[in-house]
């Protein structure tokens, strides 16, 4: 088996994914029925260093841009579509946080480890509060659709704070055991893998220095550093939307192989012959 080292090519990197689609395959029955993806699949992709693919290089990460995450996405997504959801935007996710303070970071990549960081936006918000105390903010609420939480290290949330410039959206920090997780509310009929549940934060306090402002965020992204140089100069929308493409893309791809498996084996009624 081939692993991550210190740093890695593109090259690498998609020769790499392409050694898993034969794995990811014999686990996608076990991830349908699990709701969520195996300790096994999340291996894969941490062995093979696929979550440092945009994490800063000064935390641990390889520094590339999101083109390269989504080459590796396409290929994993060959095997497994659940596993390539939530590599693909919880991939992007440690260039997201190197926009942070750095004391963030070093919070996330402590010690220069990999991070499973999902995004939840103010679109999969409810009840969302987040009120000024002391140095930070003490937040309640709920977020739908928590793509991969099971297996996260951190959550970053969006929340709407007063300002004086009137209502803001903040991204806030989490670290993954302080959110409660309704592990009964994914029952779909498809994605199942992703385990995209409902999750909840009672009285949870945040320091500001794990908290940044939407806009500056995007600013921050305009701006470009050392974690995304190929995104310098992308807002982050589009980088958002273009990893929810490169894994449904992905999978069109796992399906034409399939299309050929099957049509390989055809046995052709006149002749017998395949």
């Amino acid at each position: 088996m081939r692993l991550a080292s210190p740093s890695q090519t593109p090259e690498t990197l998609v020769a790499l994914a392409r050694d898993c689609i034969g794995p990811l395959r014999k686990l996608r029955a076990q991830h349908v029925r699990d709701r969520r993806l195996s300790a096994d699949a999340i291996s894969m992709l941490r062995e093979r260093g696929f979550f440092r693919i945009c994490q800063p290089q000064a935390h641990g990460g390889y520094g590339l841009g999101p083109a390269v995450l989504w080459e590796v996405t396409r290929e994993i997504a060959r095997g497994d579509s659940a596993t390539a959801w939530i590599l693909s935007l919880a991939g992007l996710h440690p260039w997201l946080v190197g926009l942070f303070d750095e004391r963030a970071q070093a919070d996330v990549f402590a010690d220069g480890s990999d991070a499973v960081v999902p995004v939840l936006s103010g679109g999969v918000a409810r009840g969302v509060t987040a009120v000024p105390e002391g140095s930070g903010y003490r937040i309640n609420g709920m977020w739908q659709y928590a793509s991969g939480v099971d297996i996260a290290t951190w959550l970053c949330v969006m929340a709407p704070v007063q300002t004086g410039q009137g209502v803001e959206q903040y991204l806030m920090l989490v670290p993954q055991p302080s959110f409660r997780i309704d592990h009964d509310s994914w029952h779909v009929s498809g994605m199942q893998g992703t385990g995209s549940k409902d999750v909840y934060l009672d009285n949870e306090f945040v320091p500001s220095w794990r908290t940044l402002n939407w806009n500056a965020a995007q600013c921050a992204a305009n701006e470009g550093g050392d974690s995304a140089p190929a995104a310098r100069r992308l807002p982050l929308n589009p980088l958002f939307a273009m990893s929810i493409a490169a894994a449904v893309v992905g999978v069109a791809y796992g399906m034409l192989d399939t299309y050929r498996d099957v049509v390989g084996k055809r046995i052709l009624k006149s002749t017998g012959a395949q």
